[in-house]
């Protein structure tokens, strides 16, 4: 969806790490840039939950323009399906080539990049700053270059797919079987007077 509320505890941690142990960078020197604006209202929740307050926390548009010592970039998508969706509505910034620049570029210490290598694997310039990360031994997380990785992520993908499908079936089957138990009362109610 448009939010991830693993990616989004993630990122308040890493922030929070920062803050208590980054020497003495402050709270307004940091941003938090997330693909969906219902992933900047969680984040700026959990801040609130923790007491943290002062983080720029927005989409692109909040950094445009200006510079932060530390930069935190929340993707969002956890599904390929919903990258291609993205994709195809110029939804995020997966796919923007603009706002990713300007994403990337607004740091002038620190640069933190959260979310699924996988599907951010999928487009090409996030594919390259993956690879160039990793030769630059600053990635952390699982190989996305393992092709044994990606075929496990393209199952998982397919077997969410189709538990979301096979529950959209039974939804529909239980409204019909709901509509006509409401019919036949109907009927019956009717047929009583």
């Amino acid at each position: 969806g448009y939010l991830n509320e693993y990616e989004a505890a993630e990122v308040v941690s890493l922030v929070q790490n920062l803050l208590r142990h980054g020497g003495k960078i402050r709270a307004e020197e940091v941003a938090v840039v997330a693909a969906f604006h219902r992933q900047s209202i969680l984040i700026r929740q959990l801040f609130k939950k923790k007491n943290i307050y002062g983080v720029n926390v927005g989409g692109v548009e909040n950094i445009q323009g200006k510079e932060y010592m530390a930069v935190f970039v929340s993707l969002v998508r956890a599904r390929t399906t919903l990258a291609s969706y993205d994709q195809k509505f110029a939804l995020g910034f997966l796919f923007d080539e603009k706002k990713l620049n300007t994403a990337l570029t607004r740091a002038t210490s620190l640069l933190v990049l959260v979310g699924d290598p996988y599907v951010a694997h999928e487009e090409k310039h996030w594919r390259q700053l993956l690879h160039t990360c990793a030769k630059l031994n600053c990635y952390e997380g699982p190989d996305f270059t393992d092709k044994a990785y990606r075929q496990s992520r393209r199952e998982q993908e397919q077997l969410a797919a189709d538990a979301e499908h096979a529950i959209q079936e039974e939804l529909l089957e239980l409204s019909e079987q709901e509509a006509h138990e409401r019919a036949v009362a109907e009927q019956e109610w009717q047929d009583g007077e």
